[in-house]
């Protein structure tokens, strides 16, 4: 699992497939939380306003020390 954060977009990823797979289909489960498929497989979480939710704070440590995959999973958002 692999979580990356966009301070720009205040939006956070979290990676939960181990292979880069491009999501086939994105569903919203809650408002601002998204969840993106390849298939049937699910692929990762998205989190709009992430600062609101989790604290800017913690968010911080995430921007500063992983890397960014969205462009690899064909993240669309």
């Amino acid at each position: 699992m692999k979580i990356s954060y966009d301070p720009a977009a205040d939006a956070m990823y979290i990676y939960l497939s181990k292979r880069v797979k491009k999501s086939t289909r994105t569903e919203e489960v809650s408002d601002g939380v998204y969840v993106d498929f390849a298939r049937n497989e699910l692929l990762g979480i998205e989190v709009l306003d992430a600062s609101k939710r989790f604290g800017k704070k913690d968010l911080d440590w995430v921007s500063l020390a992983l890397p960014t995959y969205r462009e690899k999973v064909g993240h669309s958002r």
